[in-house]
């Protein structure tokens, strides 16, 4: 799945009204501050963007929400720096993806690790829509169908700048969720996104998404 990454955003970072559990960049940060170079400080400036530095210097809690479109100038940056360290031309896809195969593992390791034992694959991915809750003040998860071995889901009300980002870090995280919950061979197929409205001049869209396992 390509993987487009904006270089800049349609509002400063951390002033964006699509938000994220400050859980999640509490994780991102204190993973980054072991694999590069100054951390997520350090990221950040690569992008060259004085509110995403300003953004990522702050002290983020657990239970706060934040802009989430500073992640994809992140992942941009994460991207610059591959390429710098390898000294020849990176792909973001493998990158993005690779993140969110990381991301999925630490996320649901521990005691989390251990319940989804205790848990069929069809329970599990009968919980996302509240894991969607759980994590975004925005957007919806909706179950079209589940099923041995199926899941039909759709996602809606999604930014659409941000859908190929998002679609390759939920991907990894149901493909982890299921394998943890005893399922073999997971593999989700995307439909194409459609349009879905618009919010704050930000153009929104909605995917379904069909994922199979043995």
């Amino acid at each position: 799945m390509h993987v487009s990454l904006p270089p800049t955003l349609p509002f400063p970072a951390g002033q964006g009204p699509f938000r994220i559990k400050g859980s999640v960049y509490a994780g991102v940060k204190a993973r980054y501050a072991k694999q590069y170079p100054g951390g997520l400080d350090g990221l950040a400036q690569l992008i060259g963007d004085p509110d995403l530095e300003t953004f990522c210097k702050q002290k983020f809690l657990s239970s706060g929400w934040y802009d989430y479109f500073p992640m994809l100038l992140l992942a941009r940056a994460r991207g610059l720096y591959e390429v710098k360290a390898r000294g020849q031309k990176a792909s973001y896809d493998d990158v993005v993806d690779s993140s969110a195969s990381s991301h999925a593992e630490a996320d649901l390791g521990g005691i989390y690790k251990i319940l989804l034992k205790f848990m069929s694959p069809e329970a599990a991915m009968g919980r996302m829509p509240g894991v969607h809750r759980q994590y975004f003040d925005f957007g919806e998860t909706t179950i079209n169908r589940i099923e041995k071995g199926v899941s039909d889901l759709t996602i809606s009300g999604w930014p659409d700048l941000a859908f190929p980002f998002y679609r390759s870090y939920a991907t990894a995280f149901v493909h982890r969720l299921i394998v943890l919950s005893g399922g073999i061979s997971p593999r989700a197929e995307w439909d194409p996104p459609i349009p879905d409205g618009e919010r704050s001049g930000v153009r929104l869209v909605a995917a379904r998404v069909r994922t199979t396992w043995t």
